[in-house]
């Protein structure tokens, strides 16, 4: 038989060769779950990267269509002119021409090119001699860009070429049609790494170019590059493709080490800290345990030992408090709220910071289940989470993944990031246990906003744009046009502006804008729109018009308010005082097409104009004759 004696021994020594390994694998198996954990904060960190780079782009990519469409707009109105009038006199457009490019720098000329593609009128001349009776037909991407804006009757930007007078620009050409016979074209030509260097450059709110190298490519080539930040060991360029004006534009950052520096979270190095320190702490508290195991079998008949053993434990709970105050540390770093929810029972746990994000406390907030998410979650947001997380629940996404608003306890609504994923399953393959954090984003969502507001009106007045303005109008005549009620677009140009420019600069001349802007927008009703369409000129569109009396009397209160505003500059100066010329057209009697619509209001107005100023009248058909 075997001795008993003998199998007791074994165990003890196969028990006493195992045992010295648990602490190591247990501080391995900590340090392989914070590892992962570091991973997944630092591929958060990331992605948060890509969005605030991507953000960037879009930024400089509205910038870029912004300014470009804005130009358009003006210099339309030129070939509008010319082609409504049958020409254009040379002093009038020169006027014209330099005004634009005086109001809006950044452009190197504005052309009248004739019906044989020569080049007859620069603006300005200076520095542009060697386009002086230029045959554009001469180099292939001139002559395609000008062969399509032809065919097309519409503005079309050309590709990059090499200017004549030196360098690399853009042409955007402006067919000109007269009763259908074609009549040349107007030509806006930019110098592009001037233009963008300057455009980029006046809007630091909007992109921040001091964390980037940057590289504007149109049609393939480059046509505007910086790349004067110093870049990190490692970088990985983001390239955006655009479109502007049937052109494919790319814009290419590349993150400079100052972006890294200001955007560098340290919260995966301190969480990897962590759980270097939790591993070790568990290692060590385990050799402790095993230690206090080792002398409770050494001196089980020893009440010094028990006590010591007592001792032991203690110190081991010790060291397990100051963990967990650790951990809870690491967690108050990151500044998120956090969440468990067992999807089951609806059971859920929140840590302070969730609360506090709606202002509130978790005492307040009592007794918590999923019910207490649902209570204060913006309606309109429930319908997305629900969606999300039927599809998380699927396998459909890795994460469950929503920006929601949530009722503040002082009334209002804040954006939360809301990220989470199921990290235990029912033994019927159904969601047990779900964990995630909440991030407020209340600030970021603002931005968004206010960029959004600012593509569609103008910086200096807030006044819509002519793009919202034209928007609104055809809704305007949409409506009309089922109601059988009349819309009056009113076509106004300041008078005496241009010499508070000349005389006393643009700072003066911006404030009188503004004030103008306010005056507009007292004298119409809400349902009416004011826009400022460049310049000294605005558009005024009245809806749901019973007569044209109506519109007089608006018309008649917008020049008694205008002319009434004046600048004193010193005490003994006779006040500067400006007038309104304001052309009026009504649909559906004068013209029943949009475009047509304020043509017919531009005409009007420069026949208020040449016949004394500061004053309205009507658009009529005479005045269709070249």
């Amino acid at each position: 038989m075997t001795d008993p004696a003998h199998h007791t021994t074994k165990g003890l020594i196969r028990h006493w060769s195992l045992a010295p390994l648990t602490p190591v694998i247990a501080a391995l198996v900590t340090l392989l779950a914070f590892a992962f954990i570091w991973n997944d904060i630092r591929q958060h960190e990331q992605e948060l990267f890509n969005s605030r780079i991507k953000k960037e782009a879009d930024s400089v990519s509205d910038i870029i269509t912004f300014d470009l469409n804005k130009r358009v707009q003006a210099v339309q109105r030129l070939a509008d002119r010319w082609q409504v009038r049958g020409g254009t006199p040379k002093k009038e457009f020169y006027a014209d021409a330099g005004n634009y490019i005086k109001d809006d720098p950044g452009y190197q000329a504005i052309d009248w090119v004739d019906r044989d593609l020569y080049v007859r009128w620069i603006i300005p001349l200076a520095g542009n001699e060697a386009a002086q009776d230029l045959n554009l037909g001469f180099e292939e991407r001139r002559a395609q860009a000008l062969e399509l804006a032809k065919q097309k009757d519409a503005p079309t930007l050309s590709k990059p070429i090499r200017l004549v007078q030196g360098g690399t620009g853009l042409i955007v050409y402006f067919p000109l049609f007269i009763e259908q016979q074609f009549d040349g074209f107007v030509l806006a030509v930019f110098r592009t790494e001037e233009w963008l260097d300057k455009l980029i450059k006046q809007h630091p709110d909007r992109f921040h170019q001091h964390w980037f190298n940057i590289s504007v490519e149109l049609a393939g080539d480059i046509i505007y590059a910086d790349n004067s930040s110093p870049l990190p060991p490692r970088h990985n360029p983001l390239r955006l493709q655009r479109l502007l004006m049937e052109q494919p534009l790319a814009i290419e950052l590349t993150p400079s080490a100052a972006f890294y520096q200001d955007q560098q979270s340290w919260t995966a190095e301190i969480g990897l800290a962590g759980g270097v320190l939790t591993a070790l702490m568990l290692a060590y508290m385990l050799r402790l345990y095993q230690q206090a195991s080792q002398a409770r079998n050494k001196s089980l008949q020893s009440l010094h030992s028990l006590r010591q053993e007592i001792h032991q434990r203690h110190q081991a709970e010790q060291q397990l408090e100051r963990l967990s105050q650790r951990l809870n540390h690491i967690i108050a770093g990151t500044n998120v709220g956090t969440w468990e929810w067992n999807v089951q029972t609806g059971q859920t746990v929140f840590n302070q910071r969730w609360a506090e994000i709606i202002g509130y406390s978790l005492e307040e907030l009592g007794p918590t289940t999923i019910d207490t998410w649902m209570t204060y979650a913006h309606p309109d947001d429930l319908e997305a989470s629900g969606a999300a997380l039927e599809q998380h629940f699927r396998g459909e996404s890795e994460f469950y993944d929503i920006e929601a608003r949530m009722k503040h306890k002082d009334g209002h609504w804040v954006w939360v990031h809301d990220r989470g994923r199921v990290y235990s399953w029912s033994k019927d393959g159904e969601p047990e246990w779900m964990a995630g954090t909440h991030q407020e984003i209340t600030d970021r969502k603002e931005f968004e906003a206010q960029i959004r507001h600012m593509a569609t009106h103008d910086p200096l007045t807030d006044l819509p744009t002519i793009a919202l303005a034209k928007d609104r109008l055809q809704m305007a005549i949409n409506m009309a046009r089922r109601e059988q009620r009349q819309v009056v677009v009113m076509f106004i140009d300041l008078d005496g502006f241009k010499a508070v420019n000349d005389n006393f600069g643009h700072e003066v001349g911006d404030s009188l804008l503004t004030s103008v802007a306010d005056v507009l927008r007292n004298s119409v009703r809400q349902m009416d729109t004011v826009a400022r369409i460049g310049g000294d000129e605005f558009l005024v569109i009245l809806t749901n018009m019973q007569q044209r009396s109506d519109a007089e009397a608006v018309a008649g209160k917008i020049i008694q308010r205008v002319s009434s505003l004046s600048i004193i500059f010193e005490d003994n100066d006779p006040p500067l005082t400006i007038g309104a010329s304001i052309g009026l057209a009504c649909y559906p009697q004068d013209k029943r097409d949009l475009k047509q619509l304020i043509a017919a209001a531009d005409q009007a107005m420069y026949r208020i104009k040449s016949r004394g100023k500061n004053h309205f009248c009507w658009y009529t058909e005479a005045e269709e004759t070249p």
